[in-house]
């Protein structure tokens, strides 16, 4: 029951995440054509809109990190995963797992003091605080922790567990 709620819970996220990218992708489209169109026609650019396409890129690509990762299409180093028996493959994907939750809690960590520091910073050309360059780090790495702890979760025994590569092999 509480595995299906966490279930339930990243594909909501997953859903949001998925939502959140095309938007900052539809964003970024339109602001670069108005700024084309603009520079065109009035002979002038706009200079915010680098600084607001360079935002909405990099949260684009760190809610990215989430879709893929809740797809388990981040990168891994599974060459050898065709050899291994049933149960040691079941044991690599458990430590590959705990790796990447160290990883994302460093990561997110990271993003914090990195964020904090860069909060009295702010962009040349608008009066926006730099920090909300580093928050895309938090809240991705926020995500991440959340998805590989309920993947952990669903790892336990009594569950059905499948690998990523028997997946792609079925």
């Amino acid at each position: 029951m509480f595995q299906n709620t966490l279930k339930h819970i990243n594909d909501l996220i997953a859903r949001a995440v998925g939502f959140l990218m095309s938007l900052c992708v539809a964003s970024m489209a339109l602001l670069i054509i108005s700024s084309v169109i603009i520079r065109n026609t009035a002979g002038m650019s706009i200079q915010w809109i680098v600084d607001v396409n360079r935002l909405l890129f990099i949260w684009m690509c760190f809610l990215g990190i989430v879709y893929i990762n809740d797809k388990d299409m981040l990168i891994r180093f599974d060459i050898l995963d065709r050899h291994y028996t049933d149960k040691l493959a079941k044991v690599m994907h458990f430590l590959q797992q705990i790796t990447a939750l160290t990883f994302f809690y460093i990561m997110t960590k990271a993003g914090i003091l990195v964020s904090d520091f860069a909060k009295v910073q702010f962009f040349s050309t608008i009066p926006v605080s730099t920090k909300w360059l580093y928050i895309p780090v938090v809240f991705a790495g926020s995500l991440l922790v959340f998805q590989t702890i309920s993947k952990l979760l669903y790892m336990l025994p009594g569950r059905k567990t499948q690998t990523v590569s028997a997946s792609i092999n079925s």
